[in-house]
């Protein structure tokens, strides 16, 4: 291994983390090319430079361990699956890129690049889905790798705040490199909104408020924010009448139609419209599988939610997706927190809960780093809004959603452990 030059396969290893995070969105073959890239260069820089030493793992890596063993638990308890170990692997492959990323030390500049690429691959990726939505290719605004309109809203939501980030933390790029990503971070916002996922509106909301109120101490700030909120309404009203899309307009429609169909009388129940019925009934399924079926505490086995036997469990009323052709089975609860009670059980949902609850801590005591407010803490916050608001209505430590959130998180933690959160020079 003598030939092997850690600076070399150093910039392989940037090189590949960065195909990876530009081509999530966008080009599937290409993001694993650039995973592939990233883990063996990792590996065989660390075994070149017989780093790192065996250590007692801390508490983000006990938590990554048990998310891990529980995961394994629950597949072997309920083996043989009807995936195999389908489900482990995906699990224990965002585990390893979390423990990668945190148990790794970037310089001010690489953090730089790895912000450009997540940064210009959603960029790449919304202009493509934007294209394809307004040409009629496509009924929804989402990303070619991400073929689903929620989970492409959520993967938006994070990488939002991962731009909200760089604007804010004055010691990553100069003013007018902050600008040009504050420019972008609009017209992600305007795309956030036309993707028309409200749970995904509701986190942004969310964590802006959170993140205003934590930071905020001039009243200049306050009339900066009330402006930018201006310039995101009127952006989205001229857009609406400039552009007369049937689409552009069922998505803005969903925002209203419980205040018109409340306002003209009718209940809840009557108002909900035929997607919210199933997602009803997608979490009723997943309480109906807990109760009836004896396997609250280690679940069916990771990522096996799609297999529940629907027609094996009791409803006190029908259920309105068996009356569609075209329904072959759910595919989660439309719940993180249900769905990972009915996978891997009590015992898999609560490390979960009490893994979130730690990243609320670190990034309590994390909040302020000097005069600074770290690109690092604000995607953090970004992840934890995501997961406790977001994962009410769908789930998010999956797919591209989970790879980036653990990129994300990696850093925030490892950053909440050095001194005022500075990044190696």
């Amino acid at each position: 291994m003598r030939y092997l030059n850690p600076k070399w396969l150093r910039s392989a290893e940037l090189s590949g983390l960065y195909l990876f995070a530009f081509s999530m969105p966008t080009m599937e073959s290409v993001k694993w090319a650039g995973f592939l890239i990233y883990f063996l260069s990792t590996v065989l820089r660390r075994y070149v430079s017989k780093s790192p030493s065996w250590r007692r793992p801390d508490g983000f890596e006990w938590f990554l361990l048990f998310m891990g063993l529980s995961a394994l638990l629950s597949t072997l308890i309920n083996w043989p699956l009807p995936n195999g170990f389908s489900g482990f692997k995906k699990t224990l492959t965002y585990l390893l890129l979390g423990w990668l990323i945190y148990t790794d030390k970037f310089s001010h500049r690489e953090v730089q690049g790895l912000i450009y690429a997540i940064t210009a691959g959603l960029m790449v990726g919304l202009v493509w889905s934007a294209y394809d939505f307004f040409s009629g290719r496509n009924s929804h605004l989402e990303f070619k790798s991400i073929p689903n309109l929620n989970r492409s809203a959520i993967y938006q939501l994070l990488s939002i705040f991962v731009m909200l980030g760089a604007v804010l933390d004055k010691r990553l790029y100069t003013i007018r490199t902050r600008a040009v990503f504050g420019c972008l971070f609009l017209i992600s916002v305007l795309g956030l909104i036309y993707m028309g996922s409200r749970a995904t509106l509701l986190g942004f909301l969310v964590g802006g408020l959170i993140l205003a109120v934590s930071t905020i101490r001039k009243p200049k700030g306050w009339l900066g924010l009330f402006f930018g909120v201006v310039m995101i309404v009127a952006a989205v009203s001229a857009i609406t009448m400039v552009l007369d899309n049937p689409r552009l307009n069922a998505r803005i429609n969903k925002f209203t139609h419980y205040y018109h169909d409340l306002r003209s009388g009718g209940g809840i129940k009557a108002a909900m419209t035929e997607s919210e019925r199933v997602r009803y009934d997608y979490a009723r399924i997943a309480w109906a599988q807990v109760n009836q079926k004896g396997r609250c505490l280690l679940g069916t086995g990771p990522d096996t939610y799609k297999y529940v036997d629907v027609q094996s469990l009791k409803f006190s009323k029908p259920l309105t997706i068996l009356k569609k052709d075209s329904w072959t089975g759910p595919s989660h609860a439309h719940n993180e927190f249900l769905t990972r009670w009915v996978e891997i059980g009590l015992v898999g949902l609560g490390i979960h809960l009490l893994f979130l609850g730690f990243v609320a801590v670190k990034l309590f005591h994390s909040r302020r780093q000097g005069d600074y407010l770290s690109w690092h803490w604000v995607a953090g916050l970004g992840f934890l809004v995501t997961a406790l608001v977001c994962g009410m209505f769908n789930t998010v430590l999956r797919s591209e959603m989970g790879w980036l959130s653990m990129i994300i998180l990696g850093m925030a933690i490892q950053i909440s452990k050095t001194p005022a959160g500075r990044v190696a020079e």
